[in-house]
């Protein structure tokens, strides 16, 4: 502890860093994705979200997420911020971004372990997703809440303007 103290059996969960990301079509529209979740025992919404590799800048991993995930590729990236989602035990940090301008320039590329399906939402329909329970893992719901909520995020200027 900063006060000299020593706590006994005191434990910590080391997990990798991961990026999330909300990319918002040319279209306007949000990339989503249907895709079973192992630890939850179902098919859930998600957003494009996966671990760094070595010496990965957090950016390059969205980026690279994003194309692999759903085959899109983005114009436009913005950082919405990093978290850990404990912060007594750790348990790996989130890395979210907001993307605009994108635009399909593949076929996904699944992993063995994955089978995704690649949804498009308007923003209101994606929002309301996640407030009705389809979203139920933590850092996409708060990586697309950041994306509509930052007044910096291209995803929050936009929905402000479609709002008026």
């Amino acid at each position: 502890m900063p006060n000299g103290k020593e706590i006994d059996n005191f434990y910590q969960i080391h997990l990798p860093e991961y990026a999330v990301i909300v990319a918002q079509t040319q279209e306007g529209l949000i990339v989503m994705e249907h895709q079973y979740k192992q630890a939850i025992g179902k098919i859930i919404l998600n957003l494009p979200t996966g671990y760094l590799n070595l010496n990965e800048s957090p950016l390059a991993c969205a980026q690279r997420e994003l194309l692999e995930e759903t085959g899109f590729k983005a114009e436009n990236w913005y950082h919405l911020g990093s978290f850990v989602v404990d912060g007594n035990r750790g348990c790996g940090k989130m890395h979210a971004f907001a993307a605009s301008g994108a635009y399909r320039i593949t076929e996904p590329q699944n992993e063995d372990t994955e089978e995704v399906e690649v949804v498009l939402k308007k923003p209101e329909d994606a929002v309301q997703s996640l407030l009705g329970g389809e979203m139920v893992t933590l850092g996409p719901a708060l990586a697309l809440s950041l994306a509509f909520l930052s007044p910096l995020s291209p995803l929050g200027k936009t929905t402000k303007r479609e709002a008026k």
